[in-house]
């Protein structure tokens, strides 16, 4: 949305008043700040708070998945697991809920 709003004033700008004239010459830059250049600084300064506060975002989950358990995944080895569930399971018939109970339990523990 920025981006066309920017497309827009830069042409009605340009169109208007975006060239000067001195001595005969049409200068596209005279040395000054404009309406264009402040809008484009502005433009510019959203982009970048925008990858600063994202930078800073990330690096607090990575901080806080490494060092806080809360945030942290738990970890355990699905093929073992399924060894030992099959190995259990005297009936296979019955009810996959328990055997599923049964892992959440080990997990917490």
């Amino acid at each position: 949305m920025c981006n066309t709003v920017f497309c827009v004033v830069v042409n009605n700008y340009t169109s208007v008043s975006a060239v000067t004239r001195k001595d005969g010459k049409i200068l596209s830059n005279a040395g000054e700040m404009n309406f264009l250049q402040v809008f484009a600084l502005f433009l510019g300064a959203i982009v970048v708070f925008r990858v600063f506060f994202a930078m800073i975002s990330i690096c607090k989950f990575k901080f806080l998945y490494n060092h806080v358990m809360r945030y942290s995944l738990y970890k355990f080895d699905l093929y073992e697991e399924a060894k030992r569930l099959r190995s259990e399971a005297e009936d296979w018939n019955e009810s996959v809920l328990e055997t599923d109970m049964a892992l959440l339990e080990n997990n917490n523990e």
